[in-house]
């Protein structure tokens, strides 16, 4: 009984300790449904919320909130109309671990990432990644996906001028919708077909499709879809040049949505109007009148969105009129307001890049915590590895420093014998030799036998001053004389012949004193000018550093000393 009790305290504790993980979850998840439930109207917002969930998400280790915020993100972005960060979003949640254990919410993050390529006008990488969710989607038997996806491609290919294909893809389609009596699709279908056979300048396939999908769009009752259908109807006419027939299209619009809250709409079709008014060139005076109301609905209504069109279509009016002075100056406003949407999408752009550097900072700060927790697997690996070969590195170690030892010994041994002896040796070219007595040669090498004498006698290298003009003083001679004789016999220059000397000094004064003497003071009694020449020169010469140099003359005395009293 009491090992029972035991264990079920057991199990009470371990629910206490999973709890707050758990609890910490469903906050993050309903953030998340909070989050995407402000979109599309306050993509700011949401923008700025899912950044911290991402955080969070992160710190908390939940990968599947991970990718479910860079999801928003990516949502946010696109509604923000920033679409390469969108792009990015989308890449890193399609990415994610979660993305390859979830096809579904894998399928939703292509298509979208398609839409974003799509809107960068980069229509290779779109339609790769259209097809990536065609996959996924013909993997999950998710036709509903797999037909969303189909009809993003025929519409990329229609705008791509591979008009052919995209009318066969959207036949295709359109056959499978009425299949499955999907209304809302087969609408679709007619409408993106209608816009295509526009393109080709076909009239009587336009009509007929254009006609199909509002016909569809009365069958199920979609107003909004009906008056957006006309509206394109109205567009196509009048850019096959047809004003009478846009003009009833347009009349049969307004009439149908007096009574509906389509404000926006209605003011596309008026300006609609008046544009086929101005092209026409017939009915200038209630095209006049209509522009002046739709100037003032659309002040009213704040819709900048129409504004720059608004202003093209009155320069058109002005240049119908023949109002030279009102033309100049409607045309010069329509090129500044140009400009000035030039410059907003340049900072947008300049925006955009802006979040996409700090988005990247807060990758690296989640890159660093998963690191983290990288390098811990990776040292116990590599400890373990250590552990493994450690005895035969070891032994490879031992070996190697015993013979570095050996061979430093014996470079000791030569420097300390070098000590002992003249650093510089002479090989005199006498008279018998050349063959001509008191000849150029015999004359230099005398100066050379000289000036080793005067170098060995004097000591002149010990001051640091010491120059080839002193010396040239020294020998009675001219510096250039001094340098040839030097460089000719000597084999080396003036410089180098000091510091071997100063070197020679050194290496007798570290063997004679040891640690009484500080390596600053056999620097300067050698007539060095400083610590750090001295160290480089002594290296360059003995093949040790001055600090080694004492190490093994006093290892090499206690050896000595050692042996003596044995």
């Amino acid at each position: 009984m009491i090992r029972f009790h035991a264990y079920i305290y057991v199990l009470f504790v371990c629910v206490l300790a999973c709890y707050p993980f758990c609890s910490q979850s469903q906050t993050l998840v309903s953030r998340y449904d909070s989050i995407y439930n402000q979109l599309p109207d306050r993509a700011g917002d949401a923008y700025q919320k899912a950044s911290v969930l991402r955080l969070d998400a992160v710190n908390e280790g939940i990968d599947s909130i991970v990718a479910k915020s860079d999801y928003l993100l990516g949502l946010a972005s696109y509604y923000e109309s920033r679409f390469l960060l969108a792009e990015k979003h989308f890449k890193e949640a399609v990415n994610s671990k979660y993305a390859l254990d979830n096809s579904n919410f894998s399928d939703r993050c292509w298509n979208n990432l398609g839409i974003a390529f799509d809107k960068q006008n980069r229509w290779s990488e779109a339609r790769d990644a259209y097809f990536q969710s065609v996959r996924i989607a013909e993997q999950n038997g998710d036709s509903s996906s797999l037909m969303q996806s189909y009809i993003n491609i025929y519409k990329l290919e229609g705008r791509y001028d591979d008009y052919n294909k995209a009318i066969a893809g959207f036949g295709n389609l359109l056959a499978y919708f009425k299949r499955q009596h999907d209304t809302a699709y087969i609408a679709l279908c007619h409408l993106n077909l209608s816009s295509i056979y526009l393109e080709k300048w076909k009239r009587s396939e336009f009509e007929y499709h254009i006609n199909e999908a509002l016909m569809w769009c009365e069958y199920t009752g979609d107003q909004y879809g009906i008056i957006s259908a006309l509206l394109n109807k109205a567009e196509g006419l009048s850019r096959l040049e047809d004003y009478t027939a846009s003009d009833e299209v347009i009349k049969n619009a307004v009439e149908r949505c007096k009574s509906l809250p389509f404000e926006e709409l209605k003011l596309v079709l008026k300006l609609s109007y008046v544009s086929n008014k101005l092209r026409s060139g017939v009915g200038l005076d209630e095209a006049e009148k209509m522009l002046n109301e739709a100037s003032q609905s659309a002040g009213e209504m704040g819709a900048e969105f129409i504004g720059l069109k608004l202003k093209e279509e009155q320069t058109i009016f002005y240049a119908r009129t023949g109002r030279f002075r009102e033309f100049m100056e409607s045309f010069g406003s329509v090129i500044r307001e140009m400009e000035a949407n030039n410059q907003q999408s340049a900072r947008r752009l300049y925006e955009e890049v802006e979040a996409l550097y700090e988005n990247e900072k807060l990758r690296k700060e989640q890159a660093r915590l998963f690191e983290n927790v990288k390098e811990q697997r990776i040292w116990i690996i590599t400890l373990a590895l250590l552990l493994l070969v450690v005895v035969s590195a070891g032994m490879i170690i031992i070996r190697l420093f015993i013979r570095l030892r050996s061979r430093t010994r014996s470079l000791f041994y030569v420097n300390t014998e070098l000590a002992r002896s003249k650093p510089v040796v002479q090989e005199t070219v006498t008279a018998s030799e050349t063959g001509e007595p008191d000849s150029e040669d015999d004359r230099i090498s005398n100066l050379y036998e000289m000036i080793l004498v005067r170098m060995e006698q004097s000591k002149p290298y010990l001051d640091p001053n010491f120059s080839l003009q002193a010396l040239g003083q020294m020998m009675n001679r001219s510096e250039r004389y001094v340098s040839q004789a030097i460089n000719k016999i000597g084999k080396t220059n003036f410089n180098r012949l000091v510091v071997r000397y100063r070197i020679n000094e050194a290496r007798r004064l570290v063997t004679l004193h040891g640690e009484s003497i500080t390596m600053n003071d056999v620097a300067e009694q050698s007539g060095f000018a400083n610590r750090i020449s001295f160290y480089r020169s002594f290296r360059e010469e003995t093949g040790l550093s001055p600090t080694e140099f004492l190490a093994l003359s006093l290892r090499s005395g206690e050896t000595e000393s050692g042996a003596e009293e044995e």
